[in-house]
This record gives structure tokens, sequence and C-alpha cells, in this order.
């Protein structure tokens, strides 16, 4: 029985250090210095246009990296810059284009502000959401926070290809 069971341990490490039908690829994340990046550019650019907005970027998975809401803003429209960023994050279109579904799926955004972002190569690393000022005033504050990372916006087809 000990031979049986020290053949079937060293067959398990040997497979284990091939890495194995089972390995996994790694794939890019967003980094908290970029999510503080794209929050930060994004205060900047609400700052010097005198917006009041609240911004939440969050990464592919809909996890919240960062949040930022300026002085005065009301708790509902930080509520609604995280529900925009969400949406964009997780189903990974806009919520300009997610107003358009007439659906009510789960945290789906209906008012635009809400921007996925991707690396150049389309890879998707998450959304801004961006609440307080016009819908367009949002969406530009939305691009230029991406932009200043350093990352792509991905438009409303979710950033799929043909």
């Amino acid at each position: 029985m000990k031979t049986w069971m020290t053949g079937l341990l060293a067959a398990l490490a040997v497979a284990g250090m091939s890495g194995g039908a089972a390995a996994q690829e790694m794939r890019p994340q967003l980094t908290l210095d970029n999510a503080s990046t794209i929050r930060d550019a994004c205060l900047a650019f609400a700052d010097e246009r005198d917006m009041v907005i609240a911004v939440a970027v969050y990464d592919d998975a809909g996890r919240l990296m960062t949040f930022a809401a300026m002085d005065g803003l009301a708790t509902a429209i930080a509520d609604v810059a995280m529900w925009k960023g969400k949406s964009a994050a997780t189903y990974r279109f806009t919520s300009e284009e997610t107003a358009n579904w007439g659906g009510a799926a789960p945290g789906l955004a209906v008012w635009g502000g809400g921007v996925p972002f991707a690396m150049a190569d389309e890879t998707p690393l998450g959304g801004v959401g961006v609440s307080g000022a016009d819908t367009q005033d949002d969406i530009d504050c939305a691009e230029a926070g991406i932009a200043a990372a350093g990352l792509t916006p991905r438009g409303t087809d979710g950033g799929q290809q043909d």
C-alpha cells in the first residue's frame, strides 16, 4: 500500500509541475493606480468646468476599485454614478447604449455616463460611472479619465469584433 501511495503522490507532483491541461492564463487586470488616475482626472475635468460630480471606477468583474463624490453632491447622485459604472463594467456597453435596450436587467443603467474601458488591444478592464452634470458632460468626464490612464473607452458595441 505504501509503494502504491508513493507512486500516486509522485505522479500528481509531476502533473502539477508540468502545467497540465488545468493551467490557466493570466489576464490583464485594472490596477488601483490606473483606477485612481481615472478618478482623479475625471475630478479635475469636472473642477475645471465647475461641475459637481461623483465618479466610480469598477474592474471588469464589477468590483468597486475607487470612488469619489465632490462636496455638496446629493447622496442619490453618488449612487447613480456607482450604478452607471458597474453597469458599464459588467455589461461592457456604455450606459447610453443600455438605456436603449428597454429592459430591466439586474444592475442595467439606463442613463448615459457609464463608460466601459479596455486596453488598446480591446481587452476589457472595467467601467467608470459619472453622475451629477448633464449627460454629455458625464460622458466626457468619464472619457477624460479613461484617456488620462492611457486606456481606451469602449463603444456601444461592447468592444465586440465583427
